[in-house]
């Protein structure tokens, strides 16, 4: 029987049910199998039945629910809320000693990830989640997040070809006073603004934006050991770097810029890179030998190469001033 027959057939009887479970568990399972799964998930934490309630209530959820369809395959089931809403939630078993058991709600366009914690001193402590990663598709889009107080990671998939790479440390990670994690500020008005991109974005405006909802000072940029932001075109196998800025304590170590399908590369140890289209200009220093390095032409130069090269190479010089 299906989810919306179950409901025809059972609405009246639904409604008391509801009524009742709020009273008491505040959770229903359609099968005796779904409520023994759920029992040795709260058990694997040293919690009980009633506790999933809680967890789920911790991570939005508003509850009597009522659980149902469990995919043996997924370890995922259909969960209808108080409100009469429908999400889906998927469980996963921690191992007590790397990895803390999970809970995933996927509801529309959007899922979340929360791990939760275990009941290491019974009485003493209270459920508790924190939400990891979020992944939101929208309009061909796929926007996937990972949080943490140490940094804040996402990855924006505009299509099969394009993509956007963010990685931002935190300032300061070091510090023991450290209660208010910078880089998760914002967080919603940060992910509307990246899914709000387009294959034409500039990586400078996406930077300061994103720098801008975040908060971040330079003194902040200067105390990050990290901040990434890479806009990378995957044509056939290859991944290329189409424009990118690298920072480490605020200093940049690599800057390349996307400018009418052609790219400019600059890096801070003094190597450079050109691309356009099937031509790739590259002029490479080896690290073990600093006075040596590598010149290489790959593809075909227009009627003109020698003043392709110049013109390359004048550019390239313009953009090295932002990685001295």
């Amino acid at each position: 029987m299906s989810l919306r027959e179950f409901f025809l057939r059972n609405k009246n009887e639904l409604t008391s049910e509801m009524v009742s479970a709020k009273a008491k568990n505040k959770v229903l399972c359609d099968t005796s199998e779904l409520k023994e799964l759920i029992t040795k998930w709260t058990q694997n934490e040293g919690w009980k039945f009633k506790d999933f309630a809680t967890f789920v209530e911790l991570i939005g959820i508003k509850t009597p629910i009522k659980l149902s369809d469990w995919n043996e395959e997924k370890y995922s089931f259909k969960c209808v809320t108080a409100l009469n809403t429908e999400v889906t939630i998927h469980i996963c078993f921690g191992d007590w000693i790397d990895f803390c058991s999970e809970l995933w709600v996927t509801e529309g366009e959007e899922t979340r990830r929360y791990i939760t914690n275990s009941n290491f001193e019974k009485g003493k402590t209270v459920p508790k989640v924190t939400l990891k990663e979020r992944t939101i598709t929208r309009n061909g889009k796929k926007l996937s997040s990972y949080y943490c107080k140490y940094f804040c990671n996402r990855i924006l998939k505009l299509d099969n070809s394009n993509m956007l790479k963010v990685e931002i440390n935190e300032p300061n990670v070091g510090s023991l006073n450290n209660t208010d994690v910078a880089v998760l500020k914002n967080c919603q008005q940060v992910e509307e603004y990246l899914l709000s991109l387009d294959n034409s974005l500039v990586i400078d405006k996406v930077y300061d934006r994103v720098m801008e909802l975040l908060g971040f000072s330079n003194e902040d940029i200067s105390n990050s050991e990290r901040i990434l932001f890479s806009y990378i075109e995957t044509v056939g196998e290859e991944k290329r770097t189409r424009s990118k800025i690298s920072k480490i304590y605020g200093k940049m170590q690599e800057y390349a810029v996307l400018e009418d399908g052609e790219t400019f590369y600059v890096s801070r140890d003094g190597s450079w890179k050109y691309l356009s289209n099937d031509t790739k200009i590259a002029y490479l220093k080896k690290p073990d030998h600093p006075d040596h390095y590598v010149f290489s032409i790959i593809g075909d130069i227009d009627a003109e190469p020698a003043e392709t090269i110049s013109r390359v190479k004048k550019r390239i010089y313009e953009l090295m001033k932002f990685v001295k």
